[in-house]
């Protein structure tokens, strides 16, 4: 006999037992309702015990929901971008004149706070650092600038803008010329207005040139700075130049001394970096160390950040070394 035979066999076997048995008993009517009725009160626990994780559930989110919604109100926020009203002067070289909105004209002095709307004048001889909303704003030879609440507007010459300064609640700086504007997006970069056009240059960080036709995103590049040239029939050139030397050199008639005494040798190239347009490296980190540990004494004023820098640590145990817009500091021993 095979496997399907047999198992054609216990079937029948089973139904044949089946039929014998006959139908079975039917439930007693009392425990038939008791079972239902039990049942019944189960069914019920369950339902209201669910519907209680529910609720539960649902508080919870509410509750989740109503915190964040109390915490946001509590998370401090940025205040809200605010027109410059007043402008300091944080350097002079030479004289320089400043006509008001009355159109009364003065002699502009350092420490002096001028109001927007001013005309600020330079002549062949005289160059103007301000303090413009927390931006260090310097001012070039035969240049006229017009100081408005909401950008700067260059007329002829040229203007250096550095936004290494905290500028907390304030707008982007926009500086427009007869050719567009400049807008800074954390940077150091020049703007020159001349008869043939616009030049902006950068060299940290990134500018934003509007043309009127086309918007333009220049990026200085490591060891070099990025130049756009907009004539006057708005037609564009980009070039890569020099991030240092004697074009960059004028700014630095401007600059505010620093002050030696009881700085760290640290805090000295730090600054003297931000000034150059570099980034500080160290050779070792003891060389760092160093640094940051001993103080300087004495003064630095009347030298520019790239000169105060070989004289200042001629005096120490470093050494620095300008490769591309990196300072190689050193020791040298």
């Amino acid at each position: 006999m095979n496997e399907s035979e047999r198992k054609d066999e216990e079937d029948s076997d089973i139904s044949l037992l089946l039929k014998l048995a006959g139908p079975r008993e039917k439930l007693p009517q009392e425990l038939k309702q008791n079972w239902e009725s039990v049942f019944r009160q189960e069914l019920k626990a369950a339902a209201k015990s669910r519907q209680s994780r529910r609720r539960k559930w649902i508080a919870g989110v509410a509750a989740t929901v109503a915190f964040c919604a109390l915490l946001l109100n509590f998370i401090p926020h940025s205040p809200a971008p605010e027109p410059v009203t007043m402008v300091r002067v944080s350097s002079l070289s030479g004289s320089a004149a400043m006509t008001g909105v009355d159109g009364k004209t003065t002699e502009l002095e350092k420490g002096m706070h001028i109001a927007t709307g001013s005309l600020i004048e330079t002549g062949s001889d005289s160059r103007v650092g301000l303090n413009y909303g927390g931006y260090s704003l310097r001012i070039d030879i035969n240049s006229r600038v017009t100081l408005h609440a909401s950008a700067v507007h260059l007329v002829s010459g040229q203007v250096y803008a550095s936004d290494a300064v905290q500028r907390i609640g304030l707008t982007q700086l926009n500086i427009t010329t007869p050719q567009g504007s400049v807008r800074d997006i954390g940077t150091q970069f020049t703007v020159r207005v001349s008869a043939e056009g616009t030049v902006a240059t950068v060299r940290q960080g990134i500018i934003l040139v509007d043309t009127g036709a086309s918007e333009f995103q220049i990026e200085a590049q490591r060891g070099s700075a990025a130049r756009l040239w907009v004539n006057n029939m708005g037609e564009v050139q980009s070039t890569q130049v020099s991030a240092t030397g004697e074009n960059w050199r004028w700014i630095y008639a401007l600059v505010e001394p620093f002050e030696l005494e009881g700085k760290s040798i640290y805090d000295f190239l730090q600054w003297s970096v931000s000034e150059t347009g570099g980034e500080l490296v160290f050779s070792r980190a003891s060389d760092e160390l160093y640094a940051r540990r001993v103080l300087l004494h004495g003064s630095a004023t009347g030298l520019d950040p790239e000169r105060a820098l070989l004289t200042v640590l001629e005096a120490t145990d470093l050494k620095a070394q300008r490769q591309g817009d990196t300072l190689l500091v050193s020791s040298r021993r």
